[in-house]
């Protein structure tokens, strides 16, 4: 006779994909939040029994801190192609803020927003260590946006009184404002004037 403990999967199962689990514990963590999710719904929703789930994430916190940074190393590589492409400062800009309005606006209402700007700080005054991530994420962002443009538009910098370092500041508040307003519901259009009114207010800094 085969006992209950027996039948019971061990590990993880099969099918398992450590990338596509990752991506539904996101979609659950803008929809609920990060107070609003238990390990229950999270194992369920990756395809997993709980003790294999906190076999391979070890507990909530974990896996959130792996959530972020997988966010936002597939934000930053996004920004960096556009500005990449871009063949001048205000199309790099105009690139960074359009990519970040499609992860914003694209998704379902209950997930519009961003896991960084809009999911964190709800959890942020509770857990000391989400505070510190956030902290981190938001600096990280608007150094690699300083370094990616000064490195790509030196001239300009040269030239400008506006440093590089200010600008990401501007762009980083934008992105902030962005993201708050889709997450109570604007749409994609309605992100696009506001990034259209921003960019009027960089040209006369000569960014045009």
């Amino acid at each position: 006779m085969v006992s209950k403990d027996e039948k019971r999967p061990r590990g993880r199962p099969k099918q398992f994909d450590e990338k596509t689990a990752i991506r539904k514990a996101t979609d659950l963590f803008r929809r609920a939040g990060y107070d609003g999710v238990r390990i229950d719904q999270l194992a369920k929703e990756m395809g997993l029994n709980k003790p294999s789930f906190y076999r391979a994430f070890g507990d909530k916190e974990q896996l959130f801190a792996r959530v972020a940074e997988a966010y936002m190393q597939e934000v930053w590589t996004e920004w960096q192609k556009g500005i990449e492409r871009a063949t001048s400062l205000d199309e790099a800009i105009d690139r960074t803020l359009d990519i970040s309005i499609s992860r914003f606006a694209a998704a379902a209402p209950s997930r519009a927003g961003c896991l960084v700007l809009t999911t964190m700080p709800a959890a942020a005054g509770e857990h000391d260590q989400i505070q510190k991530s956030l902290h981190h994420f938001l600096n990280a962002a608007q150094t690699q946006i300083a370094e990616k443009l000064a490195t790509k538009f030196p001239d300009y910098f040269e030239q400008s009184a506006l440093s590089a370092d200010e600008l990401a500041s501007l762009i980083n508040s934008t992105m902030h404002s962005l993201a708050i307003q889709a997450r109570g519901g604007a749409t994609s259009a309605e992100l696009q004037k506001v990034k259209n009114i921003f960019l009027k207010s960089l040209q006369p800094m000569g960014i045009k």
